[in-house]
């Protein structure tokens, strides 16, 4: 009876014991609270140093076969296998571990949020470069053959700040990698008569580190913002090699600055073989400008600024310091005009200007016409700018022929002397017939004034004659 007695007192100590720690630790939902709940550790037990780092520490040793990979799982259903559940884990790097169970762009040691229908988010700690990806599970009916049927990567967003939408996986990784600040989609296969897949668009608007010092020497450049096909620039690097290619095909860019009253440019780059991929030449481009109007030109080799056609705002002299007042605002720089149309379809769009023979001759000697009009054109005013105007034949050292030589050379070639023949006039210019035509004019006049002096001389003999003298 007496040993009895000590056990219920016991039991009621014990009772009342923990009933007062309850009361003290707990709230109304009977969590305990900090500080007096301890850290919890899963595998930690099993190195050194024992403890759990955290609340909830989860640790795997790859090293220690009877720890579970680090993963959280949720899950839905009537039985623990339920296919409704996710995860959160971070990759063991295990030798053997079935990654490919979590998700097709898992690596050891990414961390990996993963819904059983396979949407993604990872965090990619190794291989290079770090990022953060997210993928999604389309319907397999609608995927090519030998696409994984789940995790296919939608959008990237790297170390550097990059941010990739649906790009082809990189050939390295597997992965994707956007080069630009933001690059989307691109092609994984060539097309059907190329040797290369057709790359797809990047985007850049401005970079935090614009001006900043680098690093590596100097400061970060001040590039223009841009929508590029086929085109991207490493922001990072100052040198005139930071332009670059994503394929071996040609690129296009419309590029805005703030320069001239504000600048938007339109820009065609063809690829040419033996450049390389870091550079752009024979480049076209159409430039709009606040300050000077539109221009066009190219990018030729020993001429970068080649201009062939500029429209510049009335009074404005383009970019020439002190060049002359453009009124019109209507330039045209070293390339010949062609108004009209062809002789047929395949030759209208690449007219020959040194032999167009409906509508003028070749012109020879390597020249080249600078405007071609297959058509009627109306003057109000023309003016021809002659280097060679025959004045010099009112100069007392100019030998006349005489209207006898004048006659012979007449009859002997059937036009005048130093006027082009009908069947050689398509080959003179209009200031060289001028030219020649004012030259027969002068000539005139002075055969006119010796005529004159002769009949004068004749009119005194007459008169000397009457008055019998």
């Amino acid at each position: 009876m007496r040993h009895n007695w000590f056990l219920f007192a016991c039991l009621m100590f014990a009772c009342t014991s923990v009933g007062n720690v309850l009361a003290q630790s707990s709230n109304s939902t009977g969590t305990i609270m900090w500080p007096n709940n301890p850290p919890v550790g899963i595998g930690t037990q099993l190195s050194a140093p024992a403890i759990p780092q955290n609340a909830l520490h989860i640790h795997h040793d790859p090293g220690v076969g009877t720890t579970l990979p680090a993963i959280i799982r949720l899950s839905d259903g009537s039985t623990d296998t339920t296919n409704i559940f996710a995860t959160l884990a971070l990759m063991p790097s295990t030798m053997g571990f079935p990654l490919l169970n979590h998700s097709n762009l898992a690596k050891p040691n990414d961390v990996v949020l993963h819904e059983a229908i396979g949407d993604l988010i990872l965090a990619d700690f190794d291989p290079q470069p770090h990022a953060i990806r997210m993928s999604t599970t389309p319907d397999a009916s609608t995927l090519p053959l030998a696409t994984p049927a789940h995790d296919l990567e939608r959008m990237t967003i790297l170390y550097n700040g990059n941010v990739g939408i649906d790009l082809p996986p990189d050939a390295m990784t597997n992965l994707g990698k956007p080069m630009e600040q933001v690059e989307i989609g691109g092609a994984f296969i060539p097309p059907p008569g190329d040797t290369v897949p057709t790359p797809g668009l990047t985007i850049y608007g401005g970079n935090r580190f614009e001006g900043m010092l680098n690093p590596a020497g100097g400061t970060f450049p001040v590039d223009w913002r841009y929508v590029g096909f086929n085109y991207w620039t490493n922001h990072m690097d100052s040198s005139a090699k930071r332009y670059h290619r994503l394929g071996k095909m040609s690129s296009s860019r419309i590029a805005f600055a703030p320069s001239a009253g504000g600048t938007l440019s339109f820009e065609a780059l063809p690829y040419i073989s033996t450049a390389g991929m870091d550079t752009f030449p024979h480049g076209f481009y159409l430039s709009l400008t606040g300050k000077h109007g539109l221009e066009i030109w190219s990018d030729e080799p020993g001429d970068p600024y080649h201009h062939l056609f500029d429209i510049w705002r009335p009074g404005d002299s383009g970019w020439v310091t002190g060049g002359l007042r453009n009124v019109n605002g209507l330039c045209m720089h070293h390339t010949p005009v062609y108004i009209g149309p062809g002789d047929s379809a395949s030759t209208w769009y690449v007219p020959n200007f040194t032999d167009l023979a409906n509508v003028h001759p070749d012109l020879g000697d390597g020249k080249t016409w600078m405007l071609a009009v297959n058509g009627a054109a109306l003057f109000k005013e023309a003016y021809v700018n002659s280097e060679d105007w025959p004045d010099y034949v009112f100069e007392p050292e100019y030998k006349l022929r005489s209207l006898g030589e004048v006659e012979r050379y007449i009859q002997a070639n059937h036009h005048l002397p130093d006027v082009p023949p009908a069947n050689n006039l398509k080959t003179y210019s209009i200031g060289e017939t001028e030219t020649a035509t004012l030259k027969k004019v002068e000539e005139l006049t002075l055969y006119i004034i010796e005529l004159k002096k002769e009949i004068d001389s004749l009119k005194t003999e007459l008169h000397d004659l009457k008055e019998g003298k």
